[in-house]
């Protein structure tokens, strides 16, 4: 079957709960619980068979390893400190641009080698100024920053 067909509905879906996934995840940052945290889960786990429908390994794999720390968190039923919502943010970029590798190769062309880090939680994965970062409130849009960036980076450029 010709996926590339699907490519622009997939884009716009991944967009949908890529969406909800940041939402949520910012959500716990306010210390929202349960509900943020099945919401994430719930947008993970259909990024992830999204992703492996399409064909798109890095994807599939930054979905999956998201889903694994989100369940974890269920499981433990506490409070989700400000650290590991950085680093499941991080994880959130880094499936972003996975999926956004779809939109920029060519149909059966396979994915980019690097699809981005994949920070473990509680690390703080790199996003300088926790909850008050400049860049939350543009987090509840999953496009808000161009593909290939965290937050507070410019994009790469031409030799870099």
């Amino acid at each position: 079957m010709d996926l590339a067909r699907y490519t622009d509905l997939f884009l716009a879906e991944s967009d949908e709960h890529l969406r909800r996934l940041n939402a949520s995840l910012l959500a716990l940052e306010g210390q929202a619980g349960a509900a943020a945290l099945d919401e994430a889960f719930r947008a993970a786990h259909t990024l992830k068979g999204m992703a492996a429908t399409m064909g798109l390994d890095a994807a599939t794999e930054q979905a999956h390893a998201l889903e694994d720390v989100l369940a974890e968190l269920r499981a433990g039923g506490s409070v989700v400190a400000a650290e590991v919502v950085d680093a499941l943010l991080a994880r959130a970029d880094a499936l972003e641009r996975a999926i956004l590798a779809a939109r920029d190769t060519p149909a059966g062309g396979g994915e980019p080698a690097d699809a981005g880090p994949r920070p473990e939680p509680g690390g703080g994965a790199g996003r300088p100024g926790g909850a008050g970062r400049p860049d939350a409130a543009a987090r509840s849009g999953a496009a808000a920053r161009p593909a290939g960036t965290d937050a507070g980076e410019e994009p790469a450029g031409p030799g870099s």
